[in-house]
């Protein structure tokens, strides 16, 4: 019975794996974009020397994230496959709106 069960298994598993490269071919979502350049903003600002300890940080880099997110198109968005190769440009946007932001 051992013997079926890890036969089925090792049939099944090519399936399972190709069922899931759809969903991960799809690219990156808006939302996901917005949350890691939230998280890039948080770890980038709160790193620097004589930072708030409070939630301001937070708040600014939310605005911050969520105003980039906001102007980066669609078309622009679906060439990207990973957060982790977020165009220079998109940073430095981030940058610029923390600033306003942060006021």
């Amino acid at each position: 019975m051992q013997k079926i069960r890890n036969i089925l298994g090792l049939a099944l598993f090519p399936l399972l794996v190709a069922a899931s490269l759809p969903a991960a071919a799809q690219g990156v979502s808006k939302d996901t974009l917005r949350r890691a350049l939230l998280d890039h903003c948080v770890y980038t600002e709160s790193g620097k020397p004589n930072a708030p300890k409070d939630d301001r940080i937070v708040d600014a880099c939310q605005c911050a994230s969520q105003q980039t997110a906001r102007a980066i198109r669609d078309a622009d968005l679906a060439g990207l496959q990973s957060v982790r190769s977020v165009p220079d440009e998109w940073v430095a946007a981030l940058r610029a709106n923390f600033a306003n932001c942060r006021r």
